[in-house]
């Protein structure tokens, strides 16, 4: 199992933050293929609220917080919110997996479900 990370680690203030030098996805297509994808795995928590946009804190909270698996990576939410407003691309190799998937997600079994609960209960 892996986590699909979206941050790159803390500024100074110890907010969450995304390098300015994060891969780009500036295709259209290439988003909505990738968006689909992330809106498209098992929710495997959902959370209410909303995470503030670290790129544009000024915006209203918008990110999601709920996370999604295929079984084999584990994701924020948020993940497909910042490649949709920002076009902040998949760390790469999550987005290696995404396209090599087809850009469509397994659906886990149940036994998957299990085990990313696990996998998340222990972190």
């Amino acid at each position: 199992m892996r986590l699909a990370h979206l941050f790159d680690g803390r500024d100074d203030e110890g907010r969450f933050r995304i390098d300015p030098d994060r891969p780009r996805i500036d295709d259209p297509d290439e988003r909505e293929r990738l968006g689909r994808f992330l809106a498209g795995g098992f929710v495997v928590v959902r959370i209410p609220g909303l995470h503030e946009d670290v790129l544009d804190p000024g915006r209203p909270r918008r990110a999601p917080m709920s996370t999604h698996t295929d079984g084999t990576w584990i994701w924020s939410a948020a993940v497909r919110y910042f490649l949709l407003t920002h076009g902040i691309a998949p760390e790469p190799a999550f987005l290696e997996h995404i396209r090599a998937s087809g850009y469509v997600p397994h659906r886990p079994t149940d036994a998957e479900q299990r085990a990313v609960r696990e996998f998340l209960g222990n972190r």
